[in-house]
């Protein structure tokens, strides 16, 4: 429909606004806006005395001329059911049909003021009616007992009710309000592939999305996303306690209660199990494997396999620890092997092996715990340095039996 047949449709349109002034043989056909425009034309007709009708045919459909005996307006229009081109009151009857030319739409006003478009034996419901041009689909319906709007339907629930595909075009550019929902948030055109946007109506750097009417929302401001939040801190920042990750064949789930927990599913998918993940606690900051009160900076429940090297003693922040190695520098050239006698001493004033750490020392350090690795290596130290030893006593114990048999011959000669 182009617009000279717009204006034509409005001007119809207008004529349930129509008001009659016999008094002043004056007729005021006035088209209005929604508020807050209101009157937007006003088209006033003066009587012309004739005698007769004045001609009507295909050349001059559209025009209309007022009867001032009969105080009734006629238009010069195609009637749809006869094909004949003649003058049609208004109203008519039940119903007006006013036909532009052989093809283009037929504008049909009924007694009651309503206003259809291509209706032609169905007479439109209240309000306006709008269908294809065939008169197949309804197009548009404008429901006047409730002001709802129908697109693709005849039964309008509410004020717009579209039965069909809807497409808001871009001609605000991008970031421009398409969609404009309630007070707080709209829709627009990103320009971006396969995105759509949701922008604040107050800030348009803040917007979010809540899932159903007892369910979370999703929230972006500062290039950061929240869940559960409307002030995220970070790139992904969740509020909530369980986030569950699917895949693979077991399911696990980020808990946060009191400490953070990875815990997978058990095999039967009926709940989690608590003590076969990780579990750091918030007060301690203990790491757990395999329980969910570690009570110290890593508590394992369970095997423990290290590949690598193991290392004691230094400072926090620093490489300077000892590595846990196997011992073997005691055999190595120049390493001091402590005499028995030292090794007696050092017994009687300390009240340990010197190779290996004292109680006191541990307690300190552990508390009632017992670094089971340490004492492991300093074990095997001690007993090479007791091996060491024994070599030491087993070569003076040679010596002395060599002596002992040279004392023994000396004394058989001497007999």
């Amino acid at each position: 429909m182009n617009i000279s047949k717009n204006i034509l449709g409005w001007l119809f349109i207008g004529l349930i606004f129509c008001r009659l002034s016999p008094a002043a043989n004056q007729i005021t056909i006035t088209t209005y806006y929604p508020s807050p425009y209101g009157v937007y034309k006003e088209l006033r007709l003066n009587p012309i005395p004739t005698a007769s009708q004045p001609p009507c045919n295909d050349n001059l459909k559209g025009t209309m001329y007022y009867d001032k005996n009969k105080d009734t307006l006629y238009v010069c229009s195609k009637d749809p059911a006869s094909g004949n081109t003649g003058w049609i009151p208004v109203p008519g009857g039940d119903n007006l049909y006013w036909v532009l030319n052989d093809s283009d739409d037929i504008y049909n006003i009924n007694s009651s003021g309503s206003v259809g478009i291509n209706t032609t034996g169905i007479n439109p419901l209240s309000g306006i009616f709008v269908v294809s041009h065939d008169g197949t689909t309804e197009d548009l319906v404008v429901d006047e007992n409730n002001g709802n709007v129908g697109i693709g339907t005849t039964s309008p629930s509410y004020k717009l009710d579209v039965a069909s595909t809807m497409r808001v075009r871009d001609v605000f550019g991008a970031g421009g309000k398409n969609l404009v929902i309630g007070d707080d948030a709209y829709l627009t055109d990103i320009d971006t592939a396969n995105m759509l946007g949701v922008y604040g109506m107050q800030n348009s750097d803040r917007a979010g999305i809540r899932l159903g009417s007892d369910g979370g929302y999703i929230f972006g401001d500062n290039g950061n996303v929240g869940i559960g939040t409307t002030d995220p801190m970070g790139e992904l920042d969740v509020n909530g306690k369980n986030i569950v990750l699917r895949g693979g064949t077991r399911k696990w789930v980020i808990h946060n209660s009191g400490g953070f927990t990875l815990a997978p599913r058990n095999n039967a998918d009926t709940g989690w199990l608590w003590n076969g993940g990780l579990r750091i606690d918030s007060n301690t900051l203990n790491v757990g494997i395999g329980t969910t009160s570690p009570a110290y900076k890593l508590d394992v429940n369970g095997d423990i396999r290290a590949i690598g090297s193991v290392y004691y003693g230094g400072t926090v922040g620093n490489a300077d620890g000892t590595a846990y190695t196997k011992p073997d520098y005691v055999f190595e050239e120049g390493y001091k092997v402590m005499k028995t006698e030292e090794v007696e001493q050092f017994l009687k004033k300390e009240g340990h092996l010197p190779w290996m750490t004292s109680v006191k020392q541990e307690k300190k350090e552990n508390g009632k715990a017992v670094n089971m690795t340490r004492m492991a290596f300093e074990t095997v130290e001690t007993v090479e340095n007791l091996q060491l030893q024994l070599i030491m006593l087993n070569r003076v114990v040679k010596k002395q039996q060599r002596e002992i048999e040279e004392l023994k011959k000396q004394i058989e000669r001497m007999r």
